[in-house]
């Protein structure tokens, strides 16, 4: 049995790593990219903020959550926009041609417009489980159970886990089909059902293995059509060579075949949810894993963290771009004129000693990195290289010695207010005049949206010019900043 998990584990691990590879999961849909920032979204940004200062805040952490669920629902109304205009033109269509193009299905042309009606009024997932094609030579208890035993199973599954009053909702079909389809059904059915997200499960059952099909659409990017196999008779002779009877080896090969359309069901789903809005936390975490044994799934929920995670940064990214685009000034006004009075202008900065002021945003910089000292006009010795925990540490303790240039309330940069010091005509992206001897990677305050998984930090890479994830154990160097808050 164990080696019947390993083999399915391997199996879906496959076809997940193939679908999270796919081009039409690596971006952000157009409608939450195209959006202006929202007042949601604003607010975030601005918690997040309070929270660089006040981590420990059940508070603001309790906030956190609520506008996170109300970002998710935002985004899911903004990709329930772009479904409308489709849906009416498909509706219109149907009218003329429904009888050439419905072949495949058992639905009623009233039925199917139902589903299409449905699309525009809620944001949900659509699977079509198709029987499974077994062929004669199989055991009996494929050719009579296995459909019947999938139809049930997988459907109890997707209630369970994605029920249609959740912000996840499924529609599960499992009686939509006459009889088996294959690939140009499928294809088909894509055409009448275009504007609806859609994953189409088929298979053949030969009497050696299982072939597994998976057409899916509605995704944004595009479409994704991909099959794997799954030697089910090797598997059933290595069970009886263990000492199981037939039908116990033939009743775990059925078991195993639920459990794959269940997992596959569940990790679509989860994938589609996270395509339509990055906040998304995916249901399959909380599968039972006494039911389903880790070593049939963690393959699985690696891909499905890997995505999440890289949804999360690109979100937190999109987020600081929109929020560039209109900076928040308040409180900028109040800073020390000292600088302005006595300072040397370098571009957009003025400096005096280690300072430098932003002329365009406000912020006070310190010119050298914790580790180093300002020193004969410059930023003598080597920045420090410490993990994000170190280095909040490490600013409570430069705040309490004194600070720096009569200022106490130095800070860690947000990630945005950081990447203002990037700049693309200088070498290394950073003007080093005005930041000599500057170090290359550099943490922020900012975290990813926090998980089951733990978060992690934004820093700026200068020798690239651009801002990326960092492990929060990870070796960085410091710089500080005041104002903007």
């Amino acid at each position: 049995m164990i080696h019947l998990f390993s083999m399915l584990g391997s199996f879906i691990s496959s076809i997940a790593g193939r679908v999270v590879s796919s081009q039409i999961v690596r971006n952000l849909p157009a409608p939450i990219k195209q959006a202006p920032i929202s007042n949601h979204e604003k607010e975030l940004v601005q918690l997040r903020k309070e929270l660089s200062n006040r981590k420990q805040d059940a508070e603001l952490k309790k906030r956190e959550l609520e506008l996170q669920a109300k970002i998710s629902a935002d985004n899911l109304r903004l990709m329930q926009k772009h479904h409308v205009e489709n849906v009416n033109l498909k509706l219109k269509e149907i009218q003329a041609n429904y009888d050439v193009q419905h072949w495949a299905g058992i639905l009623s042309r009233e039925e199917t417009i139902d589903i299409l009606k449905q699309g525009q009024q809620e944001n949900r997932f659509l699977i079509l489980l198709s029987p499974p094609d077994v062929s004669p030579s199989c055991p009996l208890t494929f050719q009579h159970d296995l459909g019947k035993t999938l139809r049930g199973k997988v459907k109890e599954f997707v209630e369970t886990y994605y029920p249609r009053n959740s912000a996840f909702p499924v529609q599960f079909f499992g009686k939509f089909f006459k009889s088996s389809i294959f690939d140009t059904e499928a294809v088909q059915l894509e055409n009448l059902l275009s504007p609806v997200p859609t994953a189409v499960i088929f298979s053949d059952l030969t009497n050696k293995e299982l072939l597994l099909h998976i057409h899916m659409w509605g995704m944004m990017g595009g479409k994704l059509s991909l099959s794997s196999s799954f030697e089910w008779k090797a598997e059933y002779k290595k069970l009886l060579a263990e000492g199981k009877d037939e039908e116990e080896a033939l009743d775990e090969i059925q078991t195993a075949m639920v459990q794959m359309h269940k997992l596959l069901s569940g990790f679509l789903t989860d994938l589609y949810f996270l395509q339509a809005n990055p906040l998304h936390k995916p249901q399959l975490f909380l599968i039972d894993k006494s039911i389903y044994p880790s070593e049939l799934t963690n393959q699985l929920l690696d891909q499905l963290k890997q995505l999440q995670q890289s949804k999360l940064k690109e979100y937190e990214q999109l987020l600081l771009e929109k929020q560039r685009g209109k900076p928040d000034l308040t409180g900028f006004e109040n800073l020390s004129g000292l600088n302005a009075a006595s300072g040397q202008k370098i571009g957009k900065f003025i400096v005096n000693e280690g300072v430098a002021t932003d002329t365009e945003t406000g912020l006070m910089w310190c010119r050298f990195a914790l580790g180093q000292e300002w020193k004969n006009g410059t930023a003598e010795g080597d920045a420090k290289k410490v993990t994000w925990c170190e280095a909040l540490k490490l600013v409570d303790k430069f705040k309490e010695q004194g600070g720096y240039g009569g200022f106490a309330d130095w800070r860690l940069p947000m990630i945005d207010e950081l990447m203002t010091l990037i700049d693309g005509r200088k070498e290394n992206h950073i003007d080093a005049e005005v930041f000599p001897n500057n170090d290359s990677r550099f943490w922020s305050s900012s975290s990813w949206i926090t998980d089951e998984f733990g978060n992690n930090v934004f820093i700026v890479n200068f020798p690239i010019g651009m801002g990326d994830g960092g492990f929060r154990d990870s070796n960085h160097a410091v710089r500080l900043v005041r104002g903007g808050q």
